[in-house]
């Protein structure tokens, strides 16, 4: 229930109801990746554990990704990293043959990988000096 402070003197009160248009149907399309997981599970006629099998499906190309292994290019030692701009990036990080096909985790691999074979270089000249 509204209630209105009371009109000030020689002033009335007036309530008016806006009158709205009437209802109208419109079509709404569903969108987003819950809508997506179940029109997959709909067209595939699977339930829940369809999602259990795209988990593995992850799980494996993970695998696969960790086979990924950083192979020594000597043309590595030659990179000036002032010249950063003009360099093959793909190919610094051991991705050369495979370039934009890359998955994302290739490539976080692929830079894990380097970043940790830079280290172990770091550390292999800290013995040396030693």
């Amino acid at each position: 229930m509204l209630l209105l402070p009371s009109a000030a003197d020689g002033q009335g009160t007036a309530i008016t109801h806006a009158l709205t248009s009437a209802s109208t149907l419109c079509q709404v399309e569903p969108v987003g990746r819950w809508f997506e997981a179940f029109v997959k599970r709909r067209n595939r006629n699977a339930s829940a554990s369809f999602q259990e099998l795209e988990d593995k499906k992850e799980l494996s190309e993970e695998s696969e990704d960790e086979e990924l292994q950083l192979e020594e290019f000597p043309m590595l030692k030659t990179l000036d990293p002032k010249d950063w701009k003009n360099q093959d990036h793909y190919a610094v990080l051991g991705l050369g043959h495979v370039r934009y096909k890359a998955t994302q985790r290739q490539i976080k691999a692929a830079r894990e990988c380097s970043a940790l074979h830079s280290r172990e270089w770091i550390l292999r000249s800290e013995e040396v000096r030693l």
